[in-house]
């Protein structure tokens, strides 16, 4: 209740002024004491909201720590990849070269059989020829 002087001096003339300025004091003191609860009560939603606050902060920098560690690893994935393929490549390149170089080899065996060959057959003929 918010009460002025004036008001006060409309109660019955029985009562005192001493009693109007107890009155008026103690009215006074609840005001006060309401006001102190509001300002209690507002520090408190302050206090909370700065709690709730620092937490969300916390779980972000949670967050951001684990996805950058998360991220290293995936670096670290991809670069191992990168170094995979390129090993790949480079023994492919070198089955490749394998299997040309095997594919001459062959071709040069075959070659010389044939020659053998042939000149087995001279042999033989010419021993014929002679024999006979």
């Amino acid at each position: 209740m918010d009460f002025h002087k004036s008001e006060y001096k409309q109660l019955p003339e029985t009562v005192s002024q001493n009693d109007i300025e107890e009155q008026y004091a103690l009215d006074a003191l609840v005001n006060e004491r309401d006001g102190m609860q509001i300002s209690y009560s507002v520090e408190n939603k302050i206090i909370d909201l700065n709690n709730r606050e620092q937490m969300q902060l916390r779980e972000q920098l949670r967050i951001q720590y684990e996805c950058s560690a998360h991220l290293a690893i995936i670096n670290d994935l991809e670069s191992n990849v990168e170094c995979l393929e390129k090993e790949l490549q480079k023994q492919a390149q070198a089955f490749e070269e394998d299997i040309v170089a095997m594919t001459q080899a062959k071709i040069e065996q075959e070659r010389r059989a044939i020659l053998t060959e042939e000149a087995q057959r001279k042999t033989k003929w010419n021993h014929a020829n002679k024999a006979e």
